[in-house]
């Protein structure tokens, strides 16, 4: 519950900053209207990876997001990855799923914050041929580039570090080296 609270507090700071920033100042008139909701902001893309050798692997990451403010990016992430461990005889296979919530605030042109809370279930080998699954939850912050690559498309690069350690049995390390692609509509 912990990590779900930090990331609400963290999500509702990215988000006040640019609001309060981006008011412009009024001479006495009626104060300026909210952004209206515009499908067009919306974008769709993710990553795809690989890995081969002893232990093989797959793993599909879809993103959705919005753009509520010109320099705020907002939204919903989902995770699946397909395992195969040959290091043992049975060997290991496994199926990994997630998802999570993320903010993203340009700071400057293409560069961002990032903030992000993610809930990942993954497969432990807790026998010979038995296993189990444990889940766990993180939260994740840093920073990125954003390369325009086209009229609406970007790939994404992104480091990010886990401030609540649980990651590490995911990733191995509680730094995160990510990239992606995503496209607007």
């Amino acid at each position: 519950m912990r990590p779900l609270l930090l990331a609400t507090c963290l999500a509702a700071a990215l988000s006040a900053c640019p609001a309060a920033a981006a008011e412009p100042e009024t001479q006495g008139g009626p104060p300026p209207r909210p952004a209206a909701f515009r499908p067009g902001r919306f974008t769709f893309g993710g990553a795809f990876g690989f890995g081969i050798g002893d232990v093989s692997w797959v793993s599909l990451a879809p993103q959705i997001g919005y753009l509520p403010m010109d320099r705020l990016w907002v939204g919903l992430s989902a995770r699946i990855q397909y395992t195969h461990d040959g290091r043992y005889d049975p060997s290991f296979d496994s199926w990994d799923y997630g998802t999570g919530i993320f903010g993203r605030y340009f700071v400057w042109n293409q560069v961002f914050a990032h903030a992000e809370w993610n809930w990942t279930s993954y497969e432990v080998r807790t026998s010979f041929t038995g296993s189990d699954r444990e889940s766990i939850s993180a939260v994740l912050v840093g920073g990125g580039y954003g390369q325009p690559v086209g009229g609406h498309s970007s790939v994404i690069m992104e480091i990010l570090y886990d401030v609540t350690g649980n990651a590490r049995g995911i990733y191995g390390s509680s730094w995160v080296f990510r990239a992606g692609f995503v496209t607007g509509f």
